[in-house]
């Protein structure tokens, strides 16, 4: 992880999402985005006033709401 000041090249930066993306991404409300994020189940990244998600972090995120076959 580079330091605080460190440059990091552009293609080394993970691809962030907005909140709007992973709605569409997902067929998700926007308040159930941002409740995942307020409840610390989806990681975000926070830019001044702006969320941003790496879709790294969104797959973790799909991943952990998977259920077991025959349980809701």
């Amino acid at each position: 992880m580079p330091s605080i000041g460190q440059i990091i090249h552009p293609a080394k930066l993970p691809v962030m999402l907005s909140i709007a993306e992973v709605c569409d991404r997902l067929c998700l409300s926007e308040s159930t985005v941002r409740r995942a994020i307020r409840d610390k189940c989806l990681a975000s990244h926070k830019f001044g006033r702006v969320h941003r998600v790496s879709e790294a972090d969104l797959a973790a995120y799909v991943a952990s709401c998977r259920g077991e076959a025959g349980h809701d």
